[in-house]
């Protein structure tokens, strides 16, 4: 058992070391600015943020984003990185534990899990072990909620793994509070695009490798627009266990409590990223177009259909990417199509 307990940990555990995240910080630098436009961090949620661990000192934070694009991960460490916040532990399939790339995320501080152990006990102690003492300890932790990437573009339903073996640590006492964060991001073109398209239509998943990693190297030549990093209403961990249970009628028996207060605690979140997702210029382009009676549309009457429907997504509350100049906003989004 220890043995296998040894084998099973190596293959888990991060080694997550600052001078490698320096220099991916070099690197993602160069990648974000091959890739897009520009790059739109939510400021004020952020200091939301910051301001809740001042509030909560020692609490851990968990970061909850999106998941569209294997981009997603390195994006957001590099945008805490730049804000000089602690960069997380980012909970990665062990798919992606792959030679030398597997190895640099494992030094920036992704850690390889399987994708299902439920019928394994030893592999569920210590991966719940493992989780709980980094939280107890004070690290930030990163976990896609959606469990894999999206390929409709749509926030999926929630995974309830991560979140509840995070709760599990509230729940025992050895965590007293966790700063619980929703984040959505949003790419005016998704980097994958092509091959979800692919695999929407029936072909197989293309296995990540060093071979699919150096093939991937052909997008540095297309420009994939901009990406809206949207942090949502953080959460803090404690007070939602408490409402949730205050809310609980008397007879339910304290397991089944727990667990409602994880799905109540997973829906929150998608709910909460859900509100705070901005609508792309493709979208609205592609929206325009799609709901056009005609066969064909000029261009100028394209971008007052887009300015009207900009208009009434914010007149109900909705949030749409930044846009400096309309015509020129819809003639790029129309070559990203």
């Amino acid at each position: 058992v220890a043995r296998d307990a040894e084998r099973i940990l190596r293959g888990m555990v991060s080694d997550y070391r600052i001078w490698a995240i320096r220099c991916m910080r070099v690197a993602m630098e160069w990648l974000l600015t091959t890739l897009f436009n520009a790059v739109y961090l939510d400021e004020p949620g952020l200091w939301s943020v910051k301001r809740l661990m001042l509030e909560n000192p020692g609490a851990p934070v968990i970061y909850v984003p999106t998941h569209k694009s294997h981009v997603d991960y390195l994006l957001l460490s590099f945008c805490l990185f730049c804000r000089d916040m602690n960069c997380p532990h980012i909970a990665a399939g062990d798919n992606l534990s792959i030679p030398l790339l597997g190895t640099v995320f494992r030094l920036c501080g992704a850690f390889f899990i399987r994708r299902s152990f439920r019928s394994d006990a030893l592999y569920k102690a210590l991966f719940h072990e493992y989780v709980t003492c980094m939280l107890e300890e004070g690290h930030s932790l990163e976990f896609f909620i959606e469990g894999g990437r999206s390929r409709s573009g749509k926030v999926g339903q929630p995974k309830l793994g991560m979140i509840g073996v995070a709760l599990d640590a509230v729940f025992s006492g050895r965590v007293r509070e966790m700063v619980v964060v929703p984040i959505s991001i949003q790419y005016d073109r998704v980097v994958e695009g092509n091959s979800y398209s692919r695999q929407l239509l029936g072909m197989p998943k293309q296995k990540e490798s060093l071979r699919s990693l150096f093939a991937s190297s052909r997008y540095l030549k297309f420009n994939f627009g901009n990406v809206v990093v949207k942090i949502g209403d953080p959460v803090l961990a404690s007070s939602f266990v408490g409402q949730q249970r205050s809310k609980a009628r008397p007879s339910d028996a304290p397991a089944g409590d727990n667990r409602a207060v994880v799905s109540a605690l997973a829906h929150s979140l998608v709910w909460r990223i859900n509100r705070s997702t901005v609508v792309p210029p493709a979208c609205l382009v592609s929206t325009v177009l799609l709901t056009h009676a005609c066969r064909g549309i000029s261009l100028s009457e394209l971008v007052e259909n887009v300015h009207w429907l900009v208009e009434e997504i914010v007149s109900r509350g909705g949030l749409v990417s930044p846009i400096d100049e309309m015509g020129r906003t819809v003639a790029s989004a129309i070559k990203r199509l």
